[in-house]
C-alpha cells in the first residue's frame, strides 16, 4: 500500500509538471480541472495496491506454516 501511494504521489507530481509544461507550449489549450482526475488516479493506485497485497496474503493465510517455511 505504501509503495502504491508513493507511486501515486510521484505520478501526481509528474503529471502536474507535464500539465504546466504543456500550458507553456500551448497556452490556448483548454484548461480543465485536473484535481478530479488526480484524485481518481490516486484512488485507483491505492485500490491496485490493496488488491496486489490482498491476494498473496489470502493465499499465504491458507497454507500450513510448517509447510510454507519448508519450501521457502
Amino acid at each position: 500500500m505504501v509503495i502504491a501511494l508513493l507511486g501515486a504521489a510521484m505520478g501526481v507530481v509528474a503529471s502536474y509538471g507535464f500539465v504546466q509544461m504543456l500550458e507553456k507550449v500551448a497556452p490556448t489549450a483548454n484548461r480543465g480541472h485536473y484535481a478530479d482526475g488526480m484524485a481518481v488516479a490516486v484512488a485507483f493506485s491505492a485500490a491496485v495496491g490493496v488488491i496486489a497485497g490482498l491476494f498473496p496474503a489470502l493465499k499465504a493465510a491458507q497454507l500450513d506454516p510448517i509447510q510454507a517455511l519448508r519450501y521457502e
